[in-house]
């Protein structure tokens, strides 16, 4: 741990030495292969004018990576080069004896701090007492069933547990994972993890940490940070996981071994769980569905004065109740891929598309796979047209196929253009076509005409597509909407086919469609209620006190209480009731003759 003690000793003196040059660093530091291709990515996109920021959160990276990076880092910090940079490092001394750099370094820093005419607060002094070090975003446990005692296994497994690893540690979770688990296993290793406090009872389950492209020995004491994140993997059935064993767990009892009763550290902090497991034994059906329509309602939020124990938890489930989930034996399961191809902002790190157009006589098949590598998408597409198949490598400059529009979503971006009943003048978008050069895709209004759709003739919108290149032919595609967006004609300029609706798709009737639904009033049981039953014991305590302040006020009123029980109790009429109207008739003063009698 010297090195590491060494660069959060250091650490402020280094942020503030590196931040005179960031892109430098940044640079040297993916040169020698300290940091990842996405890592570079997300740390050069911070805007130049931030480089304290930049610096920051690459010292943290590279902090969070173990001894052998920082190991590593300090040796590029000694770089002979490097120095050249950043002349002011020969200041920091970065020996394991506990040493801190000179105290002339020191000095001159804390006066270049003290110049700002700030005065030092007591944060300030708090924060030099206790240095703040670095820690992870979250933690994120993977539970990797693969091999079970029925001799059976689930081959891909392997590839989703590491493409969640890199993701998660990407975005700065401590990743750890645990394999072939027995229902009774889960169902301990998910309370020790809930507590952190046993390091020991942890490794028992061989608790494995992501760490360089890899899975290696727990050897610390995980942090839960400010989020958690839980990723089964294995077979399963309806609301249960499956041990290793072939026992079942419940889903909720996984669940609820982090809430707020059973682990406090995570209370008001989000819990997300991805469950890879079948719930059932049916394959779901597919069908084309219209679009639906949601409707967004505003609804006030009360002040709640407690966090309920299950709150703030996001369950991801791979299927829905009663049917499988689906994996492939080698690139693993569609459901944790999918979730492993985009970043945080939303970029595009890995795509696949496929097309196909099957005729008579002519069969045509596209795909293509995109990939960040460091600062650019690795294309590689094939094309297969009959018996003759074709493949080709590219690459491009990721600020180059920034929007870049892939064939499926140029049809749904026309789509919203015709339901919208406008088309921007000004849109233009990088797309891919063919040969490696990128082209450019426009887009136009052809406006209103009338089309025949099978016996009817109804209005529908146009919206043409071209795509050039300079010094060649556009090639143009003209695309024509119904009035719900969907697709009633489409065609190539210059191609001998020609898409066309043959039938109107079903609709809703108008009846059916403004029927309200009808829901069955389920039963209230208050006392469930968490917050329904708080509510109740504060007004309880509030009446108590209220009842016992008037009757310090009233004492006569005990005497008279104690009166009535005491004649009741002597008389044991059979109508208590009446028998209270008669006794404290003659105490109604005010009452009229009418109610006496």
């Amino acid at each position: 741990m010297a090195h590491n003690n060494a660069i959060l000793r250091n650490k402020t003196i280094i942020q503030e030495i590196l931040s005179a040059d960031p892109q430098f660093i940044l640079d040297k530091v993916i040169e020698k292969k300290l940091i990842t291709g996405r890592e570079y990515t997300k740390l050069n996109s911070i805007s130049k004018g931030d480089a304290e920021d930049l610096v920051i959160k690459l010292v943290d990276t590279l902090n969070n990576k173990g001894v052998q990076r920082q190991s590593e880092f300090i040796g590029v910090l000694q770089d002979e080069i490097v120095l050249e940079t950043y002349p002011r490092l020969k200041d920091v001394e970065w020996g394991d004896s506990g040493s801190t750099a000179s105290s002339s370094s020191l000095k001159r820093s804390a006066e270049r701090s003290l110049s700002k005419d700030a005065p030092e607060t007591k944060s300030q002094k708090t924060e030099d007492k206790y240095p703040i070090t670095s820690k992870p975003t979250g933690l994120c446990v993977i539970i990797n069933n693969e091999n079970f005692h029925d001799k059976t296994n689930r081959s891909g497994t392997e590839k989703d547990a590491e493409s969640l690893a890199d993701v998660f540690s990407w975005l700065g979770f401590q990743v750890l994972m645990c394999k072939d688990q027995t229902a009774s296993d889960i169902a301990q290793v998910t309370k020790l993890l809930a507590a952190l406090k046993d390091l020991a009872g942890l490794q028992t389950f061989k608790l494995e940490e992501w760490s360089d492209g890899r899975f290696t020995t727990l050897s610390v004491l995980p942090q839960h940070g400010d989020a958690f994140v839980c990723c089964v993997l294995s077979h399963g059935a309806e609301k249960v996981v499956l041990g290793v064993d072939g026992k079942k767990r419940p889903i909720s009892e996984i669940t609820s071994a982090f809430n707020g009763t059973h682990c406090s550290a995570l209370l008001g902090k989000p819990k997300v769980f991805f469950i890879q497991a079948c719930q059932g034994h049916s394959l779901q059906p597919g069908y084309v569905a219209d679009d639906l329509t949601f409707e967004m309602q505003e609804q006030d939020t009360p002040q709640l004065v407690f966090i309920p124990a299950e709150a703030d938890f996001l369950v991801a489930m791979a299927t829905v109740e009663k049917y499988q989930a689906v994996r492939h034996t080698v690139n693993g399961s569609w459901f944790i891929q999918s979730l492993s191809y985009l970043s945080a902002a939303m970029e595009t790190l890995e795509e696949d598309l496929h097309e196909y157009v099957q005729l008579p006589d002519h069969k045509m098949e596209r795909r293509c796979h995109m990939v960040q590598r460091d600062d650019r998408m690795m294309v590689d597409r094939i094309t297969t047209a009959g018996e003759e198949v074709t493949r080709q490598s590219d690459s491009y400059c990721l600020s180059a196929v920034r929007g870049l529009l892939s064939e499926g979503s140029s049809m749904l971006l026309m789509r919203v253009m015709a339901l919208r009943r406008a088309v921007p003048e000004t849109l233009t978008l990088p797309s891919l076509h063919q040969g490696p050069q990128l082209r450019q895709t426009t887009f136009r209004s052809l406006g209103l005409k009338h089309l025949a759709v099978g016996p009817e003739t109804l209005e529908v919108f146009g919206v043409e597509r071209a795509v050039e290149a300079p010094g060649e032919v556009p090639a143009l595609w003209r695309c024509f909407f119904l009035a719900d967006g969907h697709l009633a004609s489409r065609e190539q300029v210059g191609s001998p086919v020609t898409m066309r609706l043959l039938q109107l798709p079903p609709q809703l009737e108008k009846d059916a469609e403004n029927d309200k639904p009808s829901f069955g009033k389920t039963p209230l049981v208050w006392e469930e209620d968490m917050e329904m039953h708080s509510m109740f014991l504060d007004r309880k305590e509030e009446l108590m006190a209220d009842h016992a302040s008037y009757l310090r006020q009233h004492p006569e009123l005990r005497h008279l209480l104690a009166d009535f029980l005491q004649f009741l109790l002597i008389r044991k009429p059979d109508n208590v009731v009446h028998f209270a109207k008669e006794y404290f008739l003659p105490f109604g003063s005010q009452c009229s003759p009418e109610t006496k009698s």
